[in-house]
């Protein structure tokens, strides 16, 4: 999160100098380390899926006067506390069918997909790359695609659709689903109604969470995602939740079980319509459940643990052998693609085949070690007089401890070639002087009262190069055969006044107009109006991600401004309003206050003249 209350709290306290009452206790002051110990504990009592100790240890420092930086890690600490703790209301119990582990690199392709349909995500999708770029579900003959994509900062869900012979423009999904953090691995269930994805940045526990979203068939739009609860989402990092088509396996994968950070384990369990959830108070039996241990089978004999061995050493060469020929066929089409690649596009090619190229060199080493030790393994057990069928044991293996279930074998598809359309690019209306002048997009003026700029009138709309540089240039027919330009839209006379020279400098008997609700007046008369109505202002807030607030962020703000914080997007691009300041002192403090308070790209904006 990229917000803290510090600033306000610490603005607010400056403009209070009252001492404080005799016999009041002060507040226990902790060092940076002493926070750190105890939001280490926290943390440790989570990973033990023991949130009610977690919230203890966070309400301990709660009151007590801690580091600015520490303020933010705190806040984090409680949340992720108190979310956990809330979560033990609401825990299922699935049927587990089976789990393996898999590399966090490929472990997609274990799941009941359509082959060839995991894909590198072209570059017209993301641009920027990132963690979790390199694939994106693209099924052939899909009109719709959702698929994760970096912004710089953090990645969002965005979707496009097919119309015709191209795709549109990407948009973000939709502001229930965007938050401040990464949302990734997002997959359709088989009837299209639901969306599961993860996320670091909505109501959760730690890690990534899983949610599911589900459509409203009558508008079209994602409603707000609901995290899907244990033992689903973990403390950990949980991924890529999906139905198998048939509706009889949900499957999930997480590193809750994982040594390092490199693998995942899959888990299959009997999907569920509409499960019953449950409370559970025990931390030890949450984490059990958390574990999804599959059913217990007969104890394994002597014989049997050689086998278990054997087979292990087996799916070693087995997985090793898939990943260089899944890299190998991902760097023959790198190779194809370069011929028709832009320049950029050709660095980035040759990146990715530089780095398999190194790979694959790594991979094949181990599959050599793997299959030193398997055939020294196979000589000690020869030299017992056993012999394995490793298909034949495979199969009863998985007889016997996943109901006959069996994990696919994916391949990724072919690298997407697709045209994009571009964005629409969002407009500036406000007045300026550029190298070259632009016309307004939109002729419309806006409601209220209005002053313009006019330059001159001619029989057609003029060149662009004719403008002067300026912009907005706004045109109208005034009568049959003369074409008015104007420049500019502004609230007030002094504004326009201000602004008159700027416009002389290149058509010297440029004037002010007036327009009341769009229609012309004389100056004399706006500028009586203007002493009868009010100017308003309005704060805008950009957030840092390009997509949403962070509750530390709307915090802030609730702590230095009661007016109602409204989410506007135009042409994908969000930002977010306070409005209703009566002056712009008012609205200045304001701003300032929400600066102090940790908040960047803050800005004050006119809304024009309305009746007091």
């Amino acid at each position: 999160m990229s917000y803290s209350f510090a600033g306000a709290f610490a603005f607010l306290a400056m403009l209070s100098t009252a001492a404080p009452s005799f016999g009041q206790q002060t507040p226990d002051t902790l060092s940076m380390e002493q926070v750190m110990v105890k939001l280490s504990e926290a943390e440790k009592f989570r990973s033990e899926y023991n949130f009610p100790a977690a919230v203890d240890v966070c309400t301990e420092i709660e009151d007590a006067v801690i580091p600015e930086e520490a303020e933010h890690l705190f806040s984090e600490s409680m949340l992720l506390s108190s979310n956990g703790e809330n979560m033990m209301d609401f825990c299922s119990t699935p049927k587990v069918v089976a789990k393996q582990r898999f590399h966090l690199k490929d472990f997609f392709l274990h799941y009941p997909l359509k082959d060839r349909s995991w894909r590198n995500t072209p570059n017209v999708l993301d641009t920027l790359g990132g963690d979790f770029a390199h694939v994106i579900y693209f099924p052939e003959g899909i009109k719709e695609a959702i698929y994760s994509a970096y912004d710089g900062q953090t990645r969002n869900l965005y979707r496009t659709t097919w119309q015709d012979s191209v795709w549109t423009a990407p948009e973000l999904l939709s502001e229930g689903v965007t938050s401040s953090e990464d949302e990734i691995y997002p997959i359709l269930s088989p009837d299209g109604r639901r969306l599961y994805f993860a996320s670091k940045g909505l109501f959760g526990m730690g890690g990534f969470d899983l949610y599911v979203s589900v459509k409203d068939t009558r508008t079209g739009e994602w409603g707000v995602p609901e995290n899907m609860g244990f033992p689903y989402s973990s403390p950990y990092n949980d991924y890529l939740y999906c139905v198998s088509d048939d509706m009889r396996y949900a499957y999930f994968a997480s590193d809750r079980e994982c040594p390092g950070s490199d693998s995942v384990y899959v888990y299959v369990v009997e999907y569920e319509t509409s499960p019953i959830r449950k409370h559970i108070s025990s931390a030890k039996d949450l984490a059990k459940l958390s574990r999804l241990d599959l059913p217990e089978v007969n104890t394994s004999s002597g014989s049997d643990k050689r086998v278990d061995t054997y087979l292990s050493y087996y799916s070693n060469i087995a997985d090793l052998k898939e990943k260089i020929r899944v890299s190998s066929e991902s760097m023959d089409r790198m190779r194809t693609s370069l011929s028709g690649a832009s320049a950029s596009q050709k660095n980035t090619l040759l990146a990715d085949i530089q780095k398999m190229e190194q790979d694959i060199p790594v991979l094949q080493d181990s599959l050599n070690k793997e299959t030193r030790r398997l055939q020294d393994y196979e000589m000690d057990l020869l030299s017992e007089g056993i012999v394995i069928d490793p298909i034949k044991e495979l199969k009863k293996k998985s007889a016997s401890e996943g109901n006959g279930f069996s994990f696919p074998n994916l391949r990724t598809g072919q690298d997407l070639a697709i045209k994009v359309l571009e964005p629409e690019p969002v407009f500036d209306y406000s007045f300026q002087v550029l190298p070259e002048g632009r016309f307004a997009l939109d002729n419309t003026l806006p409601s209220g009262l209005v002053y313009q700029i006019q330059l001159f009138s001619q029989q057609t709309k003029a060149d662009p190069a004719k403008l002067g540089g300026l912009s907005p240039v706004f045109t109208r027919e005034d009568q049959p055969g003369k074409v008015v330009h104007t420049a500019g839209l502004f609230r007030t006379y002094k504004d326009v006044l201000a602004n008159l020279p700027k416009a002389r400098q290149s058509f010297k008997s440029a004037f002010i107009v007036a327009f009341l609700d769009g229609k012309p007046v004389t100056v004399a008369k706006a500028r009586e109006l203007e002493k009868t109505i009010q100017e308003t202002y309005l704060i805008r807030i950009i957030p840092n991600d390009g997509a949403n607030l962070s509750a530390a962020a709307r915090a802030a703000v609730s702590v230095v401004c009661d007016k109602e914080l409204v989410r506007e997007s135009v042409a994908g691009k969000v930002s977010f309003t306070l409005s209703g300041f009566g002056s712009k002192e008012e609205a200045d403090a304001t701003a300032r206050l929400l600066k102090s308070s940790g908040l960047s790209n803050v800005s004050v904006e006119s809304t024009g003249l309305s009746m007091p």
